[in-house]
């Protein structure tokens, strides 16, 4: 009997791989291991909120988009994100997981002062906030 074997590639840097909760992953862009990232405002002007669907093409169109990486580097590193950035949800468009037909986004947000890695579907609404 032959032996069957798996090679298993990671994406190098992330922590939170998704595929062990069954997930799978639609897009990973390894981009610049030190960008400069910066806060983007992807409403228009008289724009409350948009549909998230909307909110992934604006980011496309901007390019240079940050990924899951760069998000668990700013976890590493809480400290040195500034108090401004703590008010927003930080969308990182780069990666994509599939999470049983919806495609998912990881996000940071704040709560209770830390940050926390969390997942937005690309269906529904989203805010400046």
């Amino acid at each position: 009997m032959t032996m069957s074997t798996v090679n298993m590639v990671f994406p190098i840097g992330l922590t939170h791989y998704k595929t062990r909760d069954g997930w799978e992953l639609l897009e990973y862009t390894n981009t610049d291991k030190n960008p400069e990232l910066e806060l983007v405002e992807f409403l228009k002007e008289g724009e409350s909120s948009i549909e998230c669907s909307d909110m992934l093409d604006r980011a496309v169109e901007l390019g240079n988009m940050a990924g899951q990486q760069h998000a668990e580097q700013l976890l590493r590193h809480q400290d040195e994100i500034p108090e401004e950035w703590r008010r927003y949800c930080l969308v990182f468009p780069s990666t994509k997981w599939g999470d049983h037909g919806q495609v998912m986004l990881p996000r940071l947000e704040w709560m209770d002062g830390e940050g926390h890695l969390c997942w937005l579907a690309v269906s529904g609404m989203v805010s400046s906030r």
